[in-house]
C-alpha cells in the first residue's frame, strides 16, 4: 500500500490485500506462490469474477517478493529503492 500511495495509484485498484500478522495461520507469506494463488481464490469466490476476467498486479520493493508474484503469472512492478534508471518491459515485469 505504501508503494501505491507513493505513486498515487492506490485508488486505481478494486482490491488490495495485506497479510494480517495478528491472525497467525490465516495467510501464507510472500514470496510463496501459494500466497498469490490464495488471493486469486478469494477474489474469484467473493468478487464473482472468473480468472479470464481478472488481472492481478503486484508492487513491492523487495525483489524476492516480486519474483514470487511473477511465478504466479501476475503483472509485477519492482520499486527499486535506489531510484536508478531501470528498464521496463512490455511483458509482465517492470522496475521503477
Amino acid at each position: 500500500q505504501r508503494a501505491l500511495r507513493q505513486l498515487h495509484l492506490e485508488d486505481l485498484f478494486e482490491y488490495l490485500f495485506f497479510a494480517d500478522f495478528s491472525r497467525p495461520g490465516q495467510w501464507i507469506s510472500k514470496p510463496d506462490v501459494k500466497s498469490y494463488k490464495r488471493v486469486e481464490q478469494i477474489v474469484e469466490s467473493h468478487g464473482g469474477l472468473s480468472p479470464k476476467d481478472t488481472s492481478y498486479y503486484f508492487v513491492d520493493d523487495l525483489k524476492r517478493n516480486v519474483r514470487g508474484a511473477q511465478k504466479a503469472n501476475w503483472t509485477t512492478l519492482w520499486l527499486n529503492e535506489g531510484c536508478k534508471a531501470a528498464s521496463q518491459s512490455t511483458n509482465q515485469k517492470g522496475t521503477i
